[in-house]
This record gives C-alpha cells, sequence and structure tokens, in this order.
C-alpha cells in the first residue's frame, strides 16, 4: 500500500493511496487554525455544528435583551443597534409582545439621543471566566428607547400576531450589517391596550463581509 498527501496552503492536506487490493482511496485531513484534526464519528462521517454554535465555542457571540413591562397601545419599544467601524455584525432578533404587534426594521435611522445601553453578554461564560473581559467585549452597541427624528430605509415591516416574532422567515439566516451605520429594532404595540414588549438580539461579528 502507498500514501501521497499533499499538504496545501490553507492548512490542510489531501492525497490518495492504494489499498493491497489495488483500490485507491482519497484522503483529506481538515485542521483548524491551529493544527487540530476535525472530528469524524464512528461511522467516519465528518462532524459538523451550525455556524451559531461555533460562534459560541469560539467567543464571538453575544447576547442583548430587555423587556418594556408596559408599552400603551399604538406606541413602540424600540432597539438601536450601532455597529462599528471594524466588524460587520451578524444578526438575528426575536421580540415578543402580550398582544398583537408590528415589527420594523430601519437601516440609517437619524436620533437625538442614543438611548439606555443595553448589556451585550458574551455567551461563552467559561471564556470570559478565564481572559480578561477586554478581549471578549463586543464592538456592536445596543440601546433601548433612543430619540428617532428619522427611521431610515425601512428592511422589513411585518405582523406578529399574538406578538411573537423571530427576525428571519429561514431558520438560518442573519442580518449582515453594514459597517459604521446605525439600525433601528422598532416594536409597535397594536393589540387595543397596554402591554408588555421585549426584544432580545444575538449576533456575532466578522472583520470581513461575507458576500
Amino acid at each position: 500500500m502507498s500514501t501521497v498527501v499533499i499538504k496545501s496552503g490553507d492548512s490542510n492536506e489531501y492525497g490518495a493511496r492504494v489499498t493491497a487490493g489495488g483500490e485507491l482511496k482519497t484522503i483529506t485531513r481538515i485542521h483548524d487554525s491551529q493544527g487540530k484534526i476535525a472530528e469524524v464519528d464512528d461511522l467516519g462521517v465528518l462532524v459538523q455544528v451550525p455556524t451559531g454554535t461555533y460562534m459560541v465555542h469560539e467567543a464571538n457571540m453575544f447576547h442583548a435583551s430587555s423587556l418594556n413591562v408596559s408599552v400603551a397601545d399604538d406606541a413602540v419599544y424600540e432597539f438601536l443597534v450601532r455597529t462599528s467601524g471594524t466588524e460587520f455584525a451578524h444578526l438575528s432578533f426575536n421580540v415578543a409582545c402580550g398582544g398583537d404587534a408590528q415589527v420594523i426594521l430601519y437601516e440609517g435611522p437619524e436620533e437625538t439621543a442614543s438611548g439606555t445601553s443595553v448589556r451585550s453578554s458574551q455567551m461563552n461564560r467559561p471564556h470570559v471566566a478565564t481572559l480578561a473581559d477586554t478581549t471578549n467585549q463586543a464592538k456592536t452597541q445596543v440601546y433601548e428607547s433612543p430619540v428617532i427624528t428619522a427611521s431610515g430605509t425601512q428592511l422589513m415591516h411585518v405582523l406578529a400576531p399574538l406578538g411573537q416574532l423571530v427576525s428571519n422567515p429561514r431558520p438560518d439566516t442573519e442580518w449582515v450589517l453594514k459597517q459604521n451605520r446605525d439600525y433601528l429594532i422598532s416594536v409597535r404595540n397594536i393589540s387595543g391596550g397596554a402591554n408588555p414588549i421585549s426584544i432580545a438580539c444575538e449576533y456575532y461579528e466578522t472583520a470581513v463581509d461575507v458576500q
């Protein structure tokens, strides 16, 4: 049996071997940036995880949420999401209201006040416990109840029947936000009476845009 393995510039290894019976078998060894070989299960199947899970493990997933316990009928509860000039934020969010609500996402709103800062929590808690917080802080900032003078460009406008909504119709999609830009998540209570509203955002950040 002979084996030929070629190392590539992406740190992975590719090649082939010929078995004693003359059968050609291809070889692919996949490594991460630290040289650790990818996991394969007992059946020889490559083990994969969703992007969101991977980003949590890489200490690059953040959660920001808040609850307004009483929003009047036809009033809004809003989050302002402000991206940095160095990272692209990959955002998903959900909202909940005690009754029917309208949910609108805007790009480039204008405001006279950003509002109250909402903490973006690092979702890999053991990672935070072992490293200085400054190495794990999100560059994207989230605020609640900003003072808006112009809404900006409308990106989505949907009804949340009985007040439940996830931002994307497809389960694995996300909004890739522009750098150095403000985004507004606006939830309007249309239930006919005062109701609680919550907004929850989860996002990770990359230095390179995905196009």
